[in-house]
């Protein structure tokens, strides 16, 4: 079986008497697009943090493409890429001159590098342009070109679409689809649950420094069997159903839990209506992550 892109064991960190990770133990597949999902202050970003060596564990174990995060932390610096929730960057360079900057650390070819990246983030109009100057959504984009310069194996990107308009917020999306078609693994940490169901192969959920469950967003939404709704369409009107709304010029849908949709059949039928469809639905994956994060602790 193949090495994993990212492993964790037991990991733990401390701030003095603060426990921000209480053994959480993870596993990223290479090639995945895993989605971090939890409330502020769960430890998400003490764990990327971790990941990509810029603090160390308490206890426990991390590794990135293999490689020890504590003991070899410039050899895993070489094979990631981290775009942060905030991003540092100098307002008085041209994002050319930025990105120049950035890419001397490695071992590659600064310019062609460039190029390509210019083309496909859509950088052309703004290499000339101080990075001050820049919108959010254009900065955005120039520190996700920062981050892949070195044609990282592993990326880790914390919160890459927050405060973006949606159409930004889609340009966002189609690059991390694209990245993950090169065959790049990411960890996305992330608030936006749509964004998480859209993009992510798994995701896990963690509060309170513990991961709680992972799987793939279709699965977990599978698990919370309690909130499986049913929904009944159905032509023609049918007075003694609430809840019933116009899907079409003659055609209503109720939706139901599970279990309920015989009386939404017998209404139906006294009415002398018509069913048209019954279709399962299932959880939203907010409502996933409320059923782990905040059920749990009523």
């Amino acid at each position: 079986m193949a090495e994993p892109a990212i492993k964790t064991t037991e990991l733990v960190r401390t701030y003095g008497a603060t426990n921000a990770l209480r053994g959480v133990s993870l596993s990223v597949e290479k090639g995945e697009v895993v989605g971090l999902l939890g409330p502020n202050g769960a430890g998400k970003t003490t764990l990327i943090k971790i990941l990509t060596g810029l603090i160390l564990p308490t206890s426990g174990a991390a590794f990135v493409d293999g490689i020890d995060v504590t003991d070899e932390p410039i050899r895993v610096k070489e094979r990631i890429g981290y775009l942060p929730e905030v991003t540092a960057m100098y307002g008085a360079m041209t994002a050319g001159e930025f990105l120049r900057f950035m890419g001397g650390f490695y071992p590659i070819d600064v310019e062609a590098r460039l190029d390509m990246l210019s083309e496909r983030f859509r950088l052309e109009e703004l290499m000339d342009s101080r990075i001050s100057i820049l919108s959010k959504g254009m900065a955005r984009r120039v520190a996700l070109a920062r981050a892949v310069i070195n044609d990282p194996h592993i990326l880790f990107l914390d919160e890459p679409t927050t405060g973006l308009d949606p159409l930004t917020r889609a340009t966002m999306h189609e690059l991390v689809v694209d990245l993950q078609s090169e065959g790049k693994t990411i960890l996305l940490c992330t608030h936006d649950l749509t964004e998480a169901d859209k993009l992510c192969d798994r995701v896990a959920i963690i509060d309170d420094g513990r991961v709680l469950v992972t799987g793939a967003p279709g699965e977990l939404k599978r698990r919370i069997e309690k909130d499986q709704r049913v929904e009944v369409t159905f032509r023609g009107e049918v007075p003694d159903l609430k809840g019933a709304r116009r899907v079409g010029p003659r055609d209503f849908a109720v939706r139901v839990l599970r279990g309920e949709e015989e009386d939404v059949r017998k209404a139906v039928k006294k009415a002398k209506a018509q069913i048209v469809e019954t279709r399962l639905l299932y959880p939203s994956l907010e409502r996933v992550f409320t059923h782990y994060v905040l059920d749990r602790k009523e």
